[in-house]
């Protein structure tokens, strides 16, 4: 079984999904609550993002807009290169990543929620190398290559990415690491460990639209190779604690023996309910 899973994973991209717990939502659904004391509940951003890297790579490194309390209005040179419907999709995704819960990105008619705050700097400033590995970490997680949205949850060493209890205790499948720089069309994805120990049924779930290659469909991910297995073949340098995200992931294909090429901090892990 891991030899079929490796056969097809070497010649493709693996893709994910999101929530932090059973009821993880749309993040198009206007699903959000009220806590005691007025605070707003956002349901967690489900995955269904069709990754287009020439459209990513249009994303600007300046500042996202202008601000006016918790509402970002989008830069108008960047509201026009991204008009068509797929570069709203793209935002959308961008106003989960990059902004905290707190804010939305407008667009035109169109506000979309911020929710995990990993690059919230960028609503009225320059995004800097950190700022954009993360968000292309967290955007790159959201991928899924027929557009499907399914719940997942994310980890990284990123204090937005701490998943609640819940999540921790729903979501024990560890499917991929992902990471990159889209802003320059850099994109990879190793492996989790929960790959390794895959039955034929969870294969067949999984292998079903979530990994992109020759015959699911060719995103343009660089597979790296197990995120952590045989030191000889292991991507990233920083293995993910417990229930965690793994760090410092190499950018060489797999097959680079011993791994030599550069390494990236900013990794989002996705974990799946088993």
């Amino acid at each position: 079984m891991r030899l079929i899973l490796l056969a097809l994973l070497v010649t493709g991209c693996v893709i994910g999904e999101e929530g932090s717990g059973p009821e993880g939502g749309d993040p198009g659904d206007d699903g959000a609550s009220t806590a005691p004391g007025g605070r707003t509940i956002r349901p967690v951003p489900t995955n269904g993002l069709v990754f287009d890297a020439s459209l990513a790579a249009q994303l600007p490194t300046t500042a996202l807009g202008t601000r006016a309390a918790h509402a970002i209005t989008l830069a108008p040179a960047t509201a026009s290169a991204l008009a068509a419907p797929a570069g709203h999709a793209l935002l959308k995704y961008v106003a989960i990543c990059a902004l905290p819960a707190e804010d939305e990105l407008v667009v035109g008619a169109d506000r979309f929620p911020g929710y995990y705050g990993l690059a919230s700097e960028w609503a009225t400033q320059s995004c800097g190398a950190a700022c954009q590995r993360w968000v292309s970490a967290c955007l790159l997680a959201h991928a899924n290559a027929d557009g499907h949205s399914f719940p997942i949850s994310l980890r990284g060493d990123h204090p937005g990415l701490s998943p609640s209890a819940e999540a921790a205790a729903a979501f024990t499948y560890q499917e991929a690491g992902y990471y990159g720089d889209v802003f320059q069309r850099q994109v990879y994805a190793c492996w989790g460990g929960s790959w390794t120990e895959a039955s034929t049924s969870d294969a067949e779930r999984i292998l079903g639209g979530r990994v992109c290659g020759t015959v699911y469909g060719d995103c343009g991910f660089v597979a790296t190779g197990p995120c952590l297995d045989d030191p000889t073949l292991t991507a990233c340098e920083r293995p993910a604690p417990a229930g965690g995200g793994f760090a410092d992931c190499h950018t060489g294909e797999l097959g680079e023996y011993p791994r030599t090429s550069p390494t990236v901090h900013e990794v989002v892990t996705v974990y799946l309910q088993p």
